[in-house]
């Protein structure tokens, strides 16, 4: 399995390339380009599958708000769900998006004195960020897992090619 230094490399090396050629394929409006370019840092940044490890420099990332992930590291196994291209990105989302709700609801019921209103998740504009946003995450996620398993699967395959031709 690749470092966390080797994952930064690859992902700094693709990311430019990404993060041009996606907004010029799609002819994305300079809002959705932004957020999709920002989903994608996070992707490797703060976000990134090796979340689901206890102790991992993923989690560190998060500095002392690193406990935060300590639940999500017991309720997926390493390379297990979180490695899977959509529904990784998805689950790490989701689970960030619950644990916004539960701290941001209170102060912002008791700030309006109401219920939940239309307005609390305003979808009308910033519908097509969240989408943007959570694309670039899976997008560098797929980065992060093609990474996982080209650099495994070519060590095991140079491990084979020294057994049997005596190299390496």
């Amino acid at each position: 399995m690749p470092s966390r230094q080797t994952h930064l490399k690859i992902h700094l090396f693709l990311s430019p390339l990404m993060f041009v050629t996606m907004p010029l394929l799609l002819q994305l409006s300079i809002k959705e380009t932004l957020f999709w370019g920002l989903g994608l840092w996070a992707s490797e940044h703060m976000l990134s599958p090796d979340l689901d490890l206890a102790h991992s420099k993923a989690s560190q990332a998060w500095g002392p708000l690193q406990f935060l992930w300590k639940p999500y590291a017991k309720l997926f196994r390493h390379r297990g769900v979180s490695h899977t291209f959509v529904l990784g990105a998805l689950t790490r989302i989701l689970y960030l998006g619950m644990i916004g709700i539960c701290c941001i609801a209170p102060f912002w019921l008791q700030w309006h004195n109401a219920a939940f209103s239309q307005n609390f998740f305003p979808l009308k504009w910033w519908g097509t960020c969240y989408l943007w946003f959570g694309l670039g995450v899976t997008c560098g996620n797929a980065v992060h897992i093609g990474a996982d398993h080209f650099l495994s699967y070519s060590k095991k395959w140079r491990k084979e090619l020294g057994r049997r031709w005596g190299w390496l």
